[in-house]
């Protein structure tokens, strides 16, 4: 019997700058205007970018909080 490996991810392709723009805004070095910048920047739709926005607010801006001392 073959078990399955877990799968941690998320359903879209987060360039790297968004990340950093995302980790830079949680350490207080920037403001969330450029990350907002960097999402219009890249000419997804409306939902797109909003889901976006989402993957990013899990992981780095607003995790759950078992998670936030791994984000900071």
């Amino acid at each position: 019997m073959i078990q399955e490996t877990p799968q941690i991810g998320f359903d879209r392709f987060i360039h790297r700058d968004w990340i950093s723009a995302a980790l830079r805004v949680r350490a207080g070095l920037s403001e969330i205007q450029k990350l907002n910048e960097l999402l219009e920047e890249s000419h997804f739709g409306v939902a797109a970018k909003k889901k976006t926005r989402t993957v990013l607010n899990r992981l780095w801006l607003e995790p759950r909080p078992e998670l936030v001392d791994f984000a900071d």
